[in-house]
């Protein structure tokens, strides 16, 4: 049934069709876009534990899937498999296709910002997980299962790294942020501001008044005392 998927797919092929399937799948490639995604996260405040989130699920998905279960599986691509499935020149992948990484670090990003930020504010984020995760099936480079495999496996990948990050490291990364604050905060110097004078305030001048009019006061009364005598 996936073959005859596949093939069908390929029947359904046009050149700015596939021009298209092409772009959308470079972005997925090595979790391009979904670094793009955590940095721009990143710049805020409120969006960066859900930064952290996608990067610490980005680089255990890189590790998972592309160094232990593709070799583990080895299973070869559709268009290397000699099925009928043919290669599209320039944008068909080395390597194996189970699971597929795209989808696997596609998921494990969207399932990481779902956490974080809800459905409706991962809704966009999904639909284009779904395009890049779904145009290796159009290029002929991977299966359907592959397809699957790597959503599963993403999404199981996004909750580890949130429970990693609850557990483990997001206090470390805030006690490293604080530590990082406090040294460049004490290194720059501190501007000092003078103190006003009690003669150059409001209140020092309207003091200063008072004392000489009793001064004057002082003053008068003595010498009609002296005259009185």
């Amino acid at each position: 049934m996936g073959t005859a998927f596949l093939l069908f797919l390929q029947s359904m092929r046009v050149d700015s069709l596939v021009q298209v399937a092409a772009l959308v799948s470079a972005l997925g490639r090595h979790g391009f876009i979904w670094i793009v995604v955590a940095i721009v996260f990143a710049f805020s405040a409120e969006k960066r534990e859900t930064a952290a989130c996608v990067a610490v699920s980005l680089v255990i998905s890189l590790v998972v899937c592309c160094l232990i279960l593709e070799p583990l599986v080895g299973r070869v691509r559709p268009c290397d498999a000699g099925i009928g499935v043919s290669a599209v020149m320039g944008v068909s992948k080395a390597g194996y296709s189970f699971p597929s990484d795209i989808a696997f670090l596609s998921f494990a990003a969207i399932g990481s910002i779902l956490q974080y930020r809800g459905v409706r504010k991962t809704a966009p984020f999904l639909v284009l997980g779904i395009l890049v995760s779904t145009a290796g099936l159009y290029l002929g480079v991977n299966y359907v299962s592959d397809v699957l495999a790597g959503i599963v496996f993403g999404l199981v990948v996004s909750f580890l790294a949130k429970w990693l990050l609850d557990a483990f490291l997001l206090e470390y990364l805030r006690s490293l942020a604080r530590r990082i604050g406090a040294r460049f905060g004490g290194a720059l110097p501190t501007r000092k501001t003078a103190q006003p004078s009690a003669a150059g305030s409001p209140s020092g001048a309207k003091g200063s008044v008072r004392n000489k009019a009793r001064e004057r006061r002082s003053a008068t009364q003595h010498i009609e005392r002296g005259n009185r005598r």
